[in-house]
């Protein structure tokens, strides 16, 4: 052993130190870019190695990026910052993406800008809108123009947007403000482009304008526009090179229409013209503007005086240098330029037919180059041959490709390129094959780079002449292949940056290729990425938004869209695509951004069968696993989210769903900037400030092991002094979870963290030293705990470090530590209010001495003092209360708790102003409110919790905001506590909270629970609620809450008249009905019915909707949800100047009506099984059935009603759904309401004494459970009596012989059971109850047992809330 001690530190040797640079960059290569921080953090010869330049070379080569190491590389940079640039570099050039997409209007997307945050689109619904490119939520919706928006540009806090209207309109970024609108175009704005404060706009009417943007106030002359830097030289189309007719013209101050922000000054320059068709794109530089127009010519325009350069035929460029003279004129050419990027250096344009043609815009020798600000020099150099150079003609083909070689379908041959004017030596064709390497021989069909002559394969070029492919043995082969392939291969939109180049094309793929070695890396469709190996289908992330046709992202599924793409836009991290399907498609580097992750260390332990076959503990393996959490916003649902991450990761037991829950939460809060601090990070804070401050630690010699524990032990057993030292370095040990492992012995138990997950490896009996801690601590605890506060917080924390583990959970409850810790509590709480008595006797004394300075200052002094121990104290108690929250998950212990009054302690912590510890509290009493006798006991102190949550509402802590309101919404379930919270005045201060994006959905549940008691519906109408409701509904936005918490709160209080009222004033229901008949919701429906049950003018103004109503009635597509709500707001209308016979006669109702009747009656047979069954039984065939008597009875209050319903069945239909539906009582009720209206009527009242035998099944209602229904009854049978005597005895007689079968079969049972049963059996028909298992006349049930026709009892309360006829009719008869 001494022979090891001393030769194993020879051994350890840094071989990054020792090794030359080339095996080191070798090393070093292999380490992931996301581990090099840490690489750089093992020593100095790590970090300088990282350092390397010539290490970031050869990373930057190895991904094939070496032209952009010395750009790319910042060596006065942090290693980190290195690492992730060329991280995201790495997964741009191989496709390591992400995909997102997410609805961004309903119709195509036209045009498309991003800025690295926001994404803002173009559409032909004549809206732009503006989307978060984290979150993907629409921030802001642009509505002005009154045609499609074809272009748009993002510039800081500005969005500029061309339209087909013909205007152009700048709008403010921060408020959606229209800042100006610019007018002179007279046909469609196709692009535009803006650099500093000047915007150059390309048209259909073939003309260019410069705009001037000015946001602060202009001092030129007479309102005349600004003149541009520079002079113009000489006459406006008149200058060599320019084509005929190219000119310059100034622009009338009118055309330009400015918005009454007043800090934005705008005003047109001049006028380019010289295109002979309609500008299609275009791109400047300070001092050169190209623009590429329908016919496919290019012009070069002097910005400064607004001459026309030269005149580039685009489509002959690749073929011939004399492209860049000026085209012949009436030349007929039908390949338009579709798309542009200038950047000085580089000039990249594809068109119509397939072409991405990428030039090198050269400095002349002589001249200099694009730079220069001197027309003159500008025009020579425009002119030259050798200023304007192809680099690479990227021909996307227009067939489908045939094999890996060339042939029928592969891209196209450019035919024979003259070496004059253009270098042939920097001349590619780029294929699209991906298999092929540049070095590999060539192919049939593919393309030969040879000397001076660019040849291919069978099929023949565009013009129209074959070429016979000439290999040689000094060629280059590209194979060639499709890039757009399809008959739409167009070229719509391309963009550049110094590597990649990304074009979008008509078939509706995004072609990314590295121009640098003309080389196509990929193809990205839908959600797949073609990268030559196959398609590969990128998983997506779920995203979704709440826009105009909000969309939930399709998982598991290979999505391939054929919709053209129309705009693309990308940087180091994003690209982004917009095509005619409407939606925008968003593709992230993996591993690029900053996304939250939850860390799950666990262990892995191999189980070996030994000789006789019993398992043999193997070794064990720590592992890691990193959940990221890739769709965490602001808004995020963190209880489904945390739900989603315990069912995707099995490591995580189900039952640790409310920690997950609880550290989404922290990592949302760190995600939105508040600075969140964990509860760890806090305490070990507060330690180390109140070290420094009073007794700083002893110094030690060597930091603390675990092979000292049991001296550390020994040192429990010394003076105060040695205690509070061993405690310090025990704790010290307890705060690294790897050490609990050798607390726990021998690694026979492997520990988890407790929001982690747990693992046992084995069960073995716990070892001595753990049981000698434990005890030792818990036995200074208890006798030393007055001693030393110090010492107290040491032991608590110690104990809480072990309660972060449920496997010492046992350990703490044998030794009592959770008693202890209320001890400790009461102790401190009671040391508390002797410190405040203290200095209030104090001050008293200061105050009636006022002169006193040796008084003063010792107050001074004490507050000084009493704020130290204060937080002392809030940090003991911080512990003590998480440690017992922590052993709460056991509900054997919580119920323990509860019985010592663990209620009573957490109510009076409320009073403290440290936010962890108020954070705390407020926690645990929100995981005892969910069980009804922890509620119970809040409830009984709700006089001493409310006023201290009171203060909590609203509060300036948006984590502590949060869980009080989760608290009040867990117990605002109790009736008692939501009337004494309605009471306190808390919905006064819930409203606020409606317009706070991180609240509003609590808030919006608690509002509901206030909302469900009767009596506090009418306190609504005294705050802010119903309008901010109201505009929820009416103005949905895409950052608005769930519909279904705004429309329940709204159905709730729409059910009050006072409320109803507020809600209908100002053309409330007007805007409401008009949002409802257009989004067909049946919730919004079910509000409106609500609000059609007051009585008053609110039932008038449903007067003007009538025809709306019916319509979507009667129309076959309504669903049976709305069904429901229309009958029932029909039935509600209970006007009495109303004339439904009219109505009835207008839309046919009353066939309506027999129709569902009779479907109803056929269907109580079984065959409705069809419908969807809600609780109970009851399906939405029977809702719609029963607002369809309840409409019906309405009806029969018009007396012109009743003769059409006699020329019908109807009559007979109720008496036959009376019989189905028996067991319905609702729909009894109202059929028997129905029938005491048509009573009233001679042309019914005739049918049904003559027709039905409506008067037996009266009788037999009589005596039924549902005192409604006797009402009922008796009234019917009332009328029936007076109309004629005849009917008197008849019902005296039916009258009879039910009360006789009654008697008969009283006596009948009495007889089975004896004399005994026969004096019950009396007792009972003396009082008309009825027994339990009567079979009576087939139809009707038999009667119940302990009703009473007359009694008052519990039944009578169970008929009496219903209402009958609608809601307000009269039943006192005739």
């Amino acid at each position: 052993m001494q022979y090891l001690d001393k030769i194993l530190p020879r051994l350890h040797r840094d071989y990054i130190k020792l090794l030359p640079a080339d095996p080191v960059h070798r090393i070093l290569s292999y380490i992931h870019p996301r581990d090099f921080c840490v690489a750089a953090q093992v020593s100095k010869p790590w970090l300088r190695a990282l350092q390397d330049a010539q290490l970031w070379h050869k990373l930057y080569t190895r991904i094939g990026l070496s032209t952009l190491a010395s750009a790319n590389y910042a060596p006065d940079r942090s290693v980190k910052i290195n690492a992730r640039r060329i991280y995201n570099l790495a997964n741009q050039a191989y496709g390591v993406l992400k995909h997102r997409k997410f609805r961004a209007h309903a119709l195509g997307v036209l045009s498309l800008a991003f800025d690295g945050r926001v994404v803002a689109t173009g559409s032909a619904d004549n809206r732009c809108r503006v989307f978060d490119v984290r979150s993907g939520e629409c921030v802001k919706e642009l509505i002005g123009h009154e045609e499609g928006v074809y272009c748009i540009q993002i510039d800081d806090d500005k969005i500029i947007t061309g339209s087909a209207d013909a205007t152009i309109k700048v709008w403010s970024l921060k408020d959606s403000a229209l800042l100006a609108t610019l007018g002179g175009h007279t046909e469609t704005v196709t692009c535009l482009k803006i650099n500093s404060n000047i915007l150059i706009s390309g048209s259909a009417d073939r003309s260019c304008r410069i705009w001037h943007l000015n946001f602060a106030p202009e001092t030129t002359a007479a309102g005349a526009p600004p003149a541009l830097p520079l002079k113009s030289k000489g006459a406006a189309g008149t200058r060599g090179g320019s084509a005929k007719g190219s000119r310059s013209s100034p622009t009338a101050a009118g055309e330009t229409t400015v918005s009454n922000k007043a800090s934005l000054k705008t005003s047109c320059l001049r006028t380019l013209h010289g295109h002979t068709a309609g500008v299609k794109c275009l791109d400047f530089t300070p001092h050169v503007l190209i623009s590429g127009d329908v016919h496919g010519l290019l012009r070069v325009w002097h910005v400064q005086s607004g001459n026309c350069l030269n005149t580039i035929n685009g489509n002959a460029l690749a073929r011939s240098p004399d492209a860049l003279s000026s085209p012949p004129m009436g030349a007929q050419i039908h390949d338009p330029i579709s798309c542009m990027q200038y950047t000085g250096s580089r000039l990249v344009f594809g068109t119509f037919s397939g072409r991405l043609i990428l030039c090198d815009m050269n400095p002349h020798p002589l001249l200099g180059g694009p730079t220069s600000t001197d027309y003159e020099t500008l025009h020579k150099w425009a002119t030259a041959k050798e200023s304007i150079v192809v680099n690479h003609v990227f021909e996307l083909g227009s067939g489908e490709k045939k094999g890996r070689g060339g042939g029928a379908g592969d891209g196209g041959i450019l035919g024979d390129v003259k070496t004059s004017g253009i270098s042939a030596a920097s001349l590619g064709i780029i294929s699209s094959d991906f298999g092929e390497k540049e070095s590999q021989a060539s192919s049939p069909g593919g393309i030969i780079i040879t000397g001076m002559k660019v040849q291919g394969g069978t099929k023949p070029p565009l013009a129209g002449s074959a070429v016979t492919p000439t290999p040689t043995s000094t060629s280059r082969s590209i194979p060639a292949g499709p890039g757009h392939a399809g008959p739409r291969s167009w070229a719509l939109c391309a963009q550049m940056d110094t590597w990649r180049l990304i074009s979008g094309g008509g078939e509706g793929r995004c072609v990314v290729w590295n121009y640098r070695t003309g080389r196509r890396i990929y193809v990205l469709r839908g959600n797949t990425i073609d990268s030559g190996d196959g398609v590969v289908h990128v998983e997506e992330e779920g995203l979704s938004t709440e826009g105009e046709a909000g969309v939930e992202v399709s998982k598991g599924q290979t999505e391939e869209t054929d919709k053209a793409v129309t705009g693309v836009a990308f940087d180091d991290r994003y690209t982004v695509i917009g095509s005619m399907d409407g939606f925008i498609r968003l593709w992230e580097a993996t591993g690029a951004g900053d996304d939250s992750a939850i860390i799950v260390n666990y262990t892995v332990q191999a189980q070996i069968l030994g000789e006789n076959g019993q398992p043999v503990a193997g070794d064990r393996k720590a592992m890691q696993k990193i959940i990221r959490i890739k769709s965490l916003h602001a808004n995020s649902n963190l209880a489904a989210l945390a739900q989603e991450v315990v069912d995707k990761c099995k490591l995580i037991s189900p039952s640790k769903v409310g920690d997950v829950e609880q550290t989404l939460y922290y990592l949302q809060q760190r995600q939105g900037g508040g600075g969140w601090e964990s509860d760890r990070a806090w305490l070990q804070k507060q330690f180390d400030a109140h070290r420094i401050q009073d007794e700083p630690a002893p110094q030690q010699n060597e930091p603390p092991t675990m092979n000292n524990i049991e001296q550390y032990i020994e040192g429990l057993y010394e003076e105060i002094p040695d205690k509070i030292a061993s405690t310090r370095n025990i704790l010290q040990l307890a705060r690294v979870p790897e050490n609990m492992e050798a607390l726990i012995g021998n690694g026979n138990h492997v520990v988890s963290r407790k929001y982690n997950t747990v693992f046992f490896s084995s069960n073995t009996s716990h070892p001595t030293c753990l049981d000698a801690l434990m005890s030792a601590l818990s036995r200074v605890l208890r006798e030393d705990g007055k001693k030393s506060m110090e010492l107290v917080t040491n032991i608590v924390y110690i104990f809480f470090c072990f309660s972060n583990f449920s496997q010492f959970h046992g350990f703490i409850t044998a030794n009592k530590v959770g008693d202890m810790c209320l001890r400790i509590a009461d102790q401190e709480l009671a040391r508390f209010n002797l410190w405040v008595q203290d200095l209030g006797k104090l001050e008293t004394k200061c105050a009636q001495n006022p002169r006193d300075t040796s008084l003063i200052t010792e107050l001074e002094q004490e507050h000084r003092k009493f704020q130290a121990m204060l937080r002392k104290q809030d940090q003991l108690l911080f512990v003590a209360f998480h440690l017992l929250l922590n052993l709460a998950e056991d509900l054997n212990i919580e119920v323990k708790m509860l019985k010592r009054d663990i209620v009573k302690y957490l109510v009076l912590m409320l009073d403290r102003k440290t936010p962890e510890l108020l954070i705390l509290v407020v926690t645990f009493l929100k995981k005892l409110s969910i069980f009804r006798e922890n509620k119970d006991e809040m409830v009984k102190m709700a006089e001493q919790l409310l006023p201290k949550l009171d203060q909590l509402v609203p509060c300036e802590h948006p984590g502590l905001q949060n869980l009080t309101l989760r608290l009040l919404f867990n117990l605002s379930h109790d009736a008692q506590f939501r009337s004494i919270l309605v009471k306190m005045g808390f919905l006064g201060k819930l409203v606020p909270l409606l317009n706070d994006k991180a609240h509003v959905i609590v808030t919006l549940q608690l509002l509901y629970q206030l909302s469900v008691d009767d009596k506090s519906k009418s306190s609504f109408s005294f705050t802010d609620v119903i309008p901010m409701i109201m505009r929820m509904i009416l103005e949905p936005k895409t950052d608005s809450p769930t519909t279904i918490e705004v429309m329940a709160l709204g159905i709730n209080i729409a059910s009050n008249p006072r409320n109803a009222e507020v809600m209908c004033d100002d053309n409330g229901l007007k805007f409401l009905m008009k949002r409802a008949l257009k989004t067909r919701d049946p919730l919004l429906f079910k509000m409106v019915r609500n609000l059609s049950m007051h009585d008053g003018g609110i039932k008038m103004l449903f007067l003007d909707y009538i025809d709306d109503i019916m319509h979507v009635l009667f129309k076959p597509t309504t669903p049976p949800a709305i069904l429901v709500e229309l009958l029932g707001l029909l039935g509600n209308l209970t006007i009495p100047d109303f004339d439904f016979a009219k109505l009835a006669e207008a839309y046919n109702l009353i066939d309506f009506i027999s129709r569902r009747l009779a479907a109803a009656v056929a269907g109580a047979g079984g065959s409705s099984g069809n419908s969807p069954e809600k609780e109970g039984g009851i399906t939405e065939e029977d809702d719609i059935t029963l607002e369809v008597v309840i409409l019906l009875g309405t009806m029969g209050n018009d007396g012109d009603v009743a003769p059409m319903i006699a020329r019908t069945n109807v009559l007979g239909l109720l008496i036959d759904l009376m019989i189905a539906k028996e067991e319905d009582d609702e729909i009894i009720l109202q059929v028997i309401y129905c029938i005491y209206q048509f009573l009233l009527q001679g042309s019914t009242r005739t049918i049904l004494l003559t027709r039905t035998q409506v008067v037996s099944y009266l009788i037999d209602l009589l005596y039924d459970r549902n005192v409604e229904i006797r009402k009922m009854c008796d009234i019917c049978l009332d009328i029936i009596a007076e109309i004629d005597e005849e009917w008197v005895k008849k019902i005296r007689q039916q009258k009879f012989q039910w009360h006789n079968s009654e008697w008969l079969q009283l006596i009948t049972q009495a007889s089975l059971h004896g004399s005994e049963g026969f004096e019950e059996s009396a007792t009972l028909y003396s009082t008309h109850k009825l027994i339990d298992d009567w079979d009576g006349r087939k139809g009707r049930r038999g009667g119940i047992t302990g009703l009473s026709v007359d009694s008052e009892d519990e039944d009578e309360e169970f008929g009496s809330s219903m209402m009958i006829g609608g809601n307000s009719a009269l039943l006192d008869g005739p």
